[in-house]
């Protein structure tokens, strides 16, 4: 693992006596001798008259985030302040009601609201034409009945469905109805109310409760309550259409809602699916919308509550669900299989859209985008606390793209998942975010490992601007293997602290195996190591970017530093700023090449367990090269506890180079701590001056990081 690597660094088992020696000298003694702008002799505490160190060039910095990554809140919904960003919750204080029957809780509202007309006082509809197209079926009902209002019929069965005229209104009372509706186009059922107007499937058995017989103009269904149904709620293929509203479908099996082949399209609105089981042949299904085949579907003011296997799943070239104030939660993997239980699947060039939308409570993954075509485009979207694999422990992503899938998102809010907030992995794939936060991100239930915020691997590209990555348990953004890129703007990863049982670095932004990342006006603060850029065609360049107030691994009070460059990986950086960290400023190894310009590295302190667990590595450096190169363009280096500058070589080659150019060493007990015999000092003072350093100038030994 890349973070073993770090927590465990290769140490010099150097003299601690020669060290403290070494670090105890006072004044400055001209070691350095007079070139290019070096003053070996008196310090003045400033630097050469035109020295002009660029600082990061971040708007927002003192705000500590860029502004409105969440904002504005969609109508309904309210803002909440957590942790300097604010968030938009699209429930009052307290979280969703406790609903009655007939009620949701869509989001968007104050309270629970019934999900079709009130209940009247009659037995019927107050919404029925009075044109004389209305059918009339009463529950308990005399029998005989003409379908009349004075004299209805008693059972759907008494009805002859497959020659009912296109306008006919079939109008069912309070009460519960056992049989299905085969609807002709143009047909509407309206049930008096959703609470009391109940159809419970028939025996024996059909594809479903409600079916369309033709094309042509979408029949209607209102304020229905499908409930217990031993078939699925509704199903609509070949071309045809069906408009659902004010519809709870609770209990059905296989499926709630099943749209296949082209131009076969459902409407739904206010309608709320439930608890749909799986076959009771295998055990498998139990989907909320199936959506295949070229089908559509547009939904507003949706809910799909502990259903099995899939909330719902968009598959195949064509099919397109689009979703507007929908709540997809707590997807139940199907007995047996331990596998699925998520929130919404879109495969082999499946597409949905949705605005305002809430995943939650989801099982392995709450959005699944896989295979080339697929894709996703998210607006005002909550996806949090995915649920682990059923039988593994594995899993519990956010948002997973794979295999060529793509993801367009804004306003995108990812919290409390496991594994990864939003992984993106695959040639092909590709993440787009516009504005969102990733928070809390927690390590696999199965192993203590993972936790990252934000994945992009294996050929996959991230795109992310006006990003507050936060809390992640392992790293905070990771672009990972060769192909892999990213690249981020205005971009905050802050609280990447390893918080699983063994003793692993919280990263802030890695990028590791040959993988790219640009990053510009990015901020990292309070990880355990601020960034990573690691092996050999490993390419990381940023621009204004400011890695601050890093803090040791609590169990072992190692690390804390700033930037880490090695394993042959490489850094270009302009406009830097690496303050408050702990260990190494920017630390350069193992045949890397890092080149940074207008570069500021203040108060780099010793190891916090310097005075405890680990006396003979306490460090302090702030710019460090060792069997590598590092060049510093005007720059300035301010209090470093130990070493201002540090060069060393390992294996004893010629590898190491650390160039100087236009800057200033102050405040360092040693200015230059160089450990290669015969190195050219010339490196190191091309207009560069030593001043107010407790030495400009060291040979002795100390530990190599």
């Amino acid at each position: 693992m890349v973070q073993s690597l770090v927590v465990a660094p290769r140490l010099e088992l150097w003299v601690l006596a020669a060290f403290l020696v070494s670090i105890t000298g006072c004044g400055d003694d001209g070691n350095l001798r007079d070139s290019g702008g070096v003053d070996g002799g008196a310090d003045t505490g400033a630097p050469d008259v035109g020295l002009s160190v660029a600082q990061p060039i971040i708007p927002w910095l003192d705000e500590g985030a860029p502004p409105d990554v969440l904002l504005p809140c969609p109508e309904g919904w309210r803002e909440v302040v957590v942790d300097g960003v604010t968030e938009c919750d699209p429930y009052p204080e307290g979280g969703p009601g406790i609903c009655g029957a007939g009620e949701a809780h869509f989001l968007g509202e104050p309270t629970c609201q019934p999900i079709g007309a009130p209940c009247p006082a009659d037995d019927f509809s107050a919404a029925l034409p009075t044109d004389g197209s209305v059918i009339y079926v009463k529950a308990g009902a005399p029998p005989g009945g003409d379908g009349s209002l004075t004299s209805p019929y008693a059972e759907l069965s008494e009805l002859s469905w497959l020659s009912l005229r296109p306008g006919t209104t079939v109008a069912l009372a309070k009460g519960t109805y056992e049989g299905s509706m085969p609807l002709r186009p143009g047909v509407r059922v309206v049930g008096a109310c959703t609470a009391e107007t109940i159809l419970v499937g028939t025996v024996p058995i059909v594809r479903a409760v409600v079916m369309v017989t033709g094309a042509g103009e979408a029949p209607v269904v209102r304020n229905i309550w499908i409930r217990n149904a031993p078939q699925a709620g509704a199903l609509v293929n070949s071309g045809r259409s069906l408009t659902l509203e004010g519809v709870l479908i609770d209990t059905a099996t296989t499926s709630g809602v099943s749209i296949a082949n082209p131009d076969t399209s459902v409407t739904l609105r206010n309608v709320v699916i439930r608890n749909t089981t799986p076959r009771p042949s295998d055990g498998d299904l139990g989907r909320g919308i199936e959506v295949s085949d070229g089908g559509r579907l547009d939904a507003q003011r949706l809910v799909i509550d502990r259903c099995h296997d899939m909330g719902l799943l968009v598959l195949g070239a064509g099919s397109r669900a689009m979703l507007t104030d929908a709540v997809i939660a707590d997807t139940r993997a199907n007995a047996g299989l331990g596998g699925n239980g998520m929130g919404i699947v879109a495969l082999s060039a499946g597409e949905f859209d949705a605005q305002r939308l809430l995943v939650r409570g989801n099982m392995n993954a709450g959005i699944f985008i896989l295979g080339t075509g697929s894709a996703a485009s998210l607006s005002d979207t909550i996806v949090q606390d995915t649920q682990p694999h059923a039988t593994t422990g594995g899993f519990g992503i956010g948002i997973d793209v794979q295999g060529g899938g793509q993801l367009d998102a804004q306003r995108l809010l990812i919290r409390r998942n496991r594994d990864y907030g939003v992984s993106t992995s695959g040639t092909g794939s590709r993440t787009t975010l516009a504005g969102g936060a990733i928070r809390d991100t927690m390590v696999r239930e199965s192993d203590d490992r993972s936790g990252v915020g934000i994945l992009a691997d294996r050929g996959s590209h991230l795109d992310a601007r006006r990003l507050v990555v936060q809390g992640s348990q392992s790293t905070g953004i990771q672009v990972d293997g060769a192909g892999a890129s990213g690249t981020l703007l205005d971009v905050v990863v802050r609280d990447t602290t390893y918080r699983g049982s063994t003793d692993l670095a919280g990263i802030g932004v890695l990028a590791v195996n040959g993988s790219q990342l640009d990053a510009e006006r990015l901020l990292i603060e309070e990880c355990d190591l601020g960034i990573l850029d690691n092996h050999v065609g490993t390419h990381l360049t940023l621009f204004d970017t400011v890695v601050r107030s890093m803090r040791a691994v609590e169990s072992s009070g190692e690390l804390g530093r700033g930037i880490t460059v090695q394993d042959g990986a490489r850094l270009d950086a302009d406009r830097l700023r690496v303050e408050r960290v702990r260990e190494l400023g920017i630390v350069v190894v193992d045949g890397s090449i890092a080149e940074v310009r207008d570069v500021t590295i203040t108060e780099t302190l010793r190891a916090e367990c310097a005075t405890t667990s680990c006396p003979d590595v306490p460090y302090g450096y702030a710019a460090v090269a060792v069997d590598a190169a590092l060049s510093l363009t005007r720059f300035e280096i301010r209090d470093a506890a130990t070493c201002g500058v540090f060069v060393a070589s390992e294996e004893g080659t010629s590898e190491t180079a650390l160039y100087l150019e236009s800057g200033i060493v102050t405040g360092a007990v040693i200015g230059a701590c160089i450990q290669i015999d015969g190195y050219d000092l010339d490196r190191l003072t091309s207009d560069v001056r030593y001043v107010d350093n407790g030495s400009n100038l060291e040979a002795t030994m100390l530990p190599v990081p």
